[in-house]
């Protein structure tokens, strides 16, 4: 080591001259060799026959990291040894230079086997960045298994990496395979730190074989690894752009599909939203339901006994153009019809083997159909299950290698899409993951969720209110959580759903959710912008939102192109949204789930993209959902607090300037005076009393919040306003139930609410405690300044309008200790129900043979969460009487594990219906229980094998 130190140090002063040109460079002398620009540099000595990395470096030199020896390369063959760079015979370095690019080329043989290997290094101009890559020769029938592309050795502290993802090495170096598939793994060892780039080709050398190119790149000074990463990643993937479209899913299904019905919903389009805002509806989509399964995707004729040029002209005269829904690997078509026909049918599923020779050349013939005849401006191609272990199919019989030739055959279908209509807009979506690397195949990717789901740990009211925490949550694990490194605007996150399919906002939602929806949805950065929309479902306000919103997002798409997600867990009701930057232009939008004001602090450096100067003055303004230029001054390089009023969606305009001198608009006086309340908790029953005065105005929204929480399905029996019993607007989730009712008539009045529970043994588990909450939620009027609009921005819905929360009870109600049985008691138990929380139950097949026993017996099997599987979901099991008869005063509950499936549960409990109808319920078991230790959600204790630990339930 202290010669090779010797050796790096004697050539830095020759490549500090050199460092000073922009220009790519390569020196070869008898013992090191450099590679570098102005940017960036890899220096290699000779060892014994061999070469190897020894330093990293930025191009002047600065900030060298010495790598201990290792192989440069391995070689694994299937039949065969495995060839590493050491016990090669190296030939001499030969390097080139031409125009802006430098390389440096090794040819390396290996007597044993007969591979020869040449191993490529190259840079071009002054990036930041230089990549590797081997070409390996042999003996034709010889199958590679697998090769690892690139080998670092160092001491170092590295993070990330995994399957598609870069590594991060040491405070500014980041590398990885330019792969989706691509294996970055940090390998541990006594001495050091291994970090290995490598992919399973699975498949014979023939004439030749290519492996997959690996780049390592450093950030520029005074940049972090993330945007530097971000900076690379935007010239090696497709080219961004705002696409605008309707799919039909939602919508248009089956026989609905028919082209006079698509084009009516056109036509609808055009008249509500196209043409009264200056929109383009850049591809109109048909999803599932256009095909005849008994074909590779020939149009149903019943529907289209033309094809699709008759629908595709008549888009195209009428402004838009054809979109289509086709998954590449025919999902939903009928794989036995297709087997008869010869095509190879994956045996992981029921669709084909893209590898197969001859399916892969049918699909792409029909590709290139699909997009000529109809002119296509988009593809989505959904359910991309690259799985495949038949034999014959043109790729190793086995998960790794069948995977990996899929993936390269899916590659090469995109490409050829791409090359037979350039301006193509490829959306790869379920079943992909979130690698940084499929953007240069793909337009957009999956998100990695379902496409819509209703998040409701937390309480909220309105199903719009829950499906925007579903997705964000979604985004805090994948960006907060994991750190993950795909830009938010390249995923499709399934659009704004208001179908006939699918009224996702429920039947009584309100102008402003469905806004708040559409300006966070458009505010989270996305350039794929999908509209899943009925249209005679909408009615004028909510096309002039829609219309405005999405006028706004397409005149912002470039400053909408990078996020960063800030703040905390909406799982948790936690304030949270998601930063943008371009150049000096800063958008931001903030959310809080809860009925009460909230404060978030938002960055204001390069952890949030920005990448200016410090401690320069900026102006903010509020342009939705109201217009308000913001008297505190924004200073970059300082974070900001904002206060987020109760269940709101707020978007921000930040520009360099001085803050706004007038000052914001407040309501008049207090929301509620003479507030009072009062708990009346007794052992048959709890009344809450509340009593105060709303002020004197016309409010666009006065909600009053009653929330009840506690295990078990705990609830108010009876509310009464003023003596009335008015209809609420209810919602429920894990472990809480909420009430909310519409007081704006008694605005003025002695507002008197007389809440009650049921008590304690009324019903199955009625707690012994429940945590009881009373919020107000208003928009109080205000008198809006002068000279307030920005310009063309969302439809300002809340103009005129302030939101103002009180909460006016927050207590714990404890009612009498749990009530004991009697052996006679127990010997009469007439029901039962058992009680636990799940997270991450997974049903399908492979996993479903999961079993819940009670005392050894078998009650049920695990109940698979339903919706969001990573969040935890309360669930009740009806015991039969069999099983009641297997009760005890001291009694076992154990869940079993089947294939492997990762989950945990908590929670559990017994409750039981006495003779004379009354429940009594044992407490709750405090554990928690994981099925498998290694597994990023693990807590608590951890099965053995299969099965979990006993938790003992004592029946008082």
């Amino acid at each position: 080591m202290r010669r090779l130190l010797a050796l790096i140090g004697s050539l830095t002063p020759l490549v500090l001259g050199l460092a000073a040109h922009a220009a790519p460079y390569c020196i070869v002398t008898a013992h090191r060799v450099v590679l570098g620009n102005s940017q960036i540099r890899r220096e290699w000595v000779r060892q014994g026959d061999s070469w190897v990395t020894s330093s990293l470096a930025r191009g002047d030199g600065s900030q060298a990291m010495a790598l201990s020896p290792t192989d440069e390369f391995v070689v694994k063959l299937l039949e065969g040894p495995t060839v590493s760079g050491s016990e090669c015979q190296w030939s001499p370095p030969a390097k080139s230079i031409e125009h802006s690019e430098a390389g440096l080329t090794f040819r390396t043989d290996h007597a044993g086997s007969g591979l020869s290997i040449l191993v490529r290094y190259w840079l071009r101009g002054d990036d930041p960045w230089m990549r590797k890559s081997l070409a390996i020769s042999g003996p034709p029938d010889m199958v590679v298994d697998e090769v690892e592309v690139d080998r670092l050795r160092t001491s170092r502290p590295a993070t990330r990496g995994g399957y598609g993802q870069p590594i991060f090495l040491d405070e500014a170096w980041y590398l990885g395979l330019e792969y989706p598939a691509g294996y970055n793994d940090l390998l541990e060892t006594a001495e050091a730190r291994l970090l290995v780039l490598h992919h399973y080709p699975g498949r014979p050398i023939g004439e030749g074989l290519n492996t997959k190119t690996a780049v390592i790149g450093v950030a520029p000074r005074g940049l972090s690894r993330e945007l530097a990463f971000s900076d690379y990643l935007d010239t090696v993937r497709i080219h961004t752009r705002s696409f605008l479209q309707y799919n039909s899913w939602y919508d248009l299904q089956g026989a609905e599909l028919s082209p006079d019905n698509v084009l009516a919903a056109y036509r609808q389009f055009k008249q509500h939203l196209l043409e009264p805002y200056g929109l383009r509806m850049d591809a109109f989509v048909p999803d599932d339901g256009w095909q005849d399964p008994n074909s590779i995707w020939t149009p149903r004729k019943d529907l289209y006994p033309g094809e699709f040029a008759p629908l595709a002209r008549a888009l195209e005269a009428e402004g838009s153009r054809l979109g289509l829904w086709m998954p590449l690997n025919g999902f939903n078509l009928n794989p036995d019809w297709g087997h008869q026909q010869g095509y190879e049918v994956s045996d992981q599923g029921r669709y084909y083997c893209i590898v197969g020779p001859r399916y892969n050349a049918e699909i792409r013939r029909v590709t290139e159909h699909r997009i000529r005849e109809g002119n296509l401006a988009y593809y989505k191609h959904d359910f991309n299950q690259m799985r495949c272990t038949a034999p014959g199919h043109g790729h190793l019989p086995d998960q790794r290698h069948g995977h990996e030739a899929s993936l390269d055959a899916e590659i090469g279908l995109l490409a050829w899409e791409r090359q037979v209509n350039p301006d193509i807009f490829l959306n790869v979506t379920s079943n992909v993951w979130l690698s940084p690397w499929w953007l240069m195949h793909a337009d957009s990717i999956w998100m990695c969720a379902s496409d819509f789901g209703y998040e409701k740990t937390f309480p909220q009211l309105s199903p719009r209110e829950w499906d925007m925490s579903y997705r964000d949550a979604h985004f805090f694990q994948v960006y907060r959580q994991q750190g993950n490194l795909v830009p938010l605007s390249a995923l499709m996150t399934h659009g704004i759903i208001h179908g006939r399919h699918c009224r996702l906002g429920g039947d009584r939602e309100t102008l402003r959710e469905f806004s708040d929806m559409v300006v966070l949805y458009y505010a989270r950065g996305v350039q794929l912008k999908e509209l899943y929309i009925t249209p005679a479902m909408m009615d004028e306000p909510r096309w002039q939102v829609l219309g405005e919103a999405t006028r706004w997002a397409v005149d912002n798409a470039a400053d909408l192109r990078h996020t960063a997600m800030v703040g905390g867990d909406p799982r948790r009701g936690e304030p949270y949204g998601y930063v943008h930057w371009n150049g000096d232009h800063g958008t931001v939008v903030l959310r809080n789930p809860a009925p009460f004001g909230q404060t978030i602090r938002v960055p204001f450096d390069q952890s949030v993209l920005y990448r200016g100067q410090q401690e320069r003055e900026f102006a903010a303004r509020v342009i939705y959902p109201y217009h308000e230029g913001m008297t505190t001054a924004w200073r970059s390089g300082e974070p900001h607090d904002w206060l987020v009023p109760a269940c709101s969606v707020l978007l921000i305009e930040v520009r360099p300037g001085k803050a706004n001198r007038i000052a914001p608009a407040v309501p008049s006086g207090d929301l509620v005076t003479e507030p009072a309340r009062t708990l009346d908790a007794r052992a048959e029953g709890s009344t809450i009393d509340l009593s105060f005065r709303l002020a004197a105005e016309k409010m666009a929204r006065c909600d009053l919040y009653l929330v009840v929480r506690g295990p078990g399905q705990t609830d108010f029996t009876d509310v009464a306003v003023n003596g009335e019993r008015p209809e609420p607007r209810t919602a429920d989730g894990p472990g809480w139930r909420l009430h909310s009712f519409d007081l704006r008539d008694l605005a003025g009045q002695l507002v008197q609410v007389r809440a009650t529970l049921p008590g304690v043994g009324d019903r199955p588990f009625s707690p012994a405690s429940a945590h009881l909450q009373a919020f107000l939620v208003a928009d109080r009027p205000v008198t809006e300044p002068l000279d307030i609009s920005p310009g063309r921005t969302p439809l300002p819905v809340g103009q005129g309008f302030r939101r103002a929360s009180v909460k006016l009870l927050d207590a714990n109600l404890r009612r009498h200790a749990t009530e004991h049985l009697t052996e006679a008691d127990l010997a009469g138990i007439q029901a039962g129900k058992l009680r636990l929380e799940v997270f991450d139950v997974n049903g399908e097949p492979q996993y479903a043979d999961k079993w819940v026993l009670l005392n050894g017996e078998r009650v049920a099997r695990v109940p698979a969460n339903q919706g969001e599987l990573s969040a935890w979901q309360e669930v009740f099991l009806d015991l039969s009487p069999s099983q009641l008869a297997t009760l005890k005063r001291d009694n076992t509950v154990v869940l079993t594990n089947a294939g492997g499936d990762c989950y945990k549960f908590r929670g559990v409990a017994l409750s039981l219906q006495k003779a004379d109808g009354r429940w009594v319920a044992t407490p709750l078991d405090e554990g928690t229980y994981s099925s498998v230790g290694a597994w990023q959600y693990a807590e608590g204790e951890v099965f053995r094998g299969d099965r979990s630990p006993e938790v003992r339930i004592r029946i008082p």
